[in-house]
């Protein structure tokens, strides 16, 4: 079971609705493969130059870093198994197919692999801080969405 989101997190009106939407159809233990341009890398600051410059395709666009992706991934309970990339060719001089890497700073493409784990947030049986927080905030959130 997995949910494959690819070139796509960028133009989703809401990262974190998507993302908890992809929690709940998913089976326990199934999969989530998110692949995206980061914005850290060279590829990142094209598009995000696109985007500024009002392209038709980006100018709604959201670009992220892989931090921010993993930390969104983490806050809806999702655990990262595997991060690799590819694209450290800058964007006018790719001459060569890469193969991926786990070194994914400044690297254009990037994948990462996240599992469905609903002990994420829960310690002791209790909920954590960081996952208490983010589910106010995220309940926050979708109230405001619907007034």
């Amino acid at each position: 079971d997995y949910i494959l989101f690819v070139f796509t997190i960028c133009f989703l009106r809401d990262l974190r609705v998507s993302l908890k939407e992809a929690y709940r159809v998913l089976k326990p233990r199934g999969s989530i493969v998110v692949g995206f341009i980061s914005r850290d890398s060279e590829w990142g600051e094209l598009y995000s130059k696109k985007k500024s410059e009002g392209h038709r395709f980006y100018k709604d666009a959201n670009f992220y870093s892989v931090k921010e992706i993993e930390e969104a991934l983490e806050c809806v309970r999702f655990k990262s198994t595997k991060c690799v990339a590819t694209l450290s060719q800058e964007p006018e001089a790719v001459t060569t197919i890469e193969e991926p890497s786990s070194n994914v700073d400044q690297r254009g493409f990037v994948c990462i692999k996240a599992i469905k784990d609903e002990k994420i947030g829960i310690k002791d049986g209790k909920a954590t801080k960081p996952f208490l927080k983010f589910h106010a905030l995220s309940t926050l959130f979708e109230s405001i969405e619907f007034l």
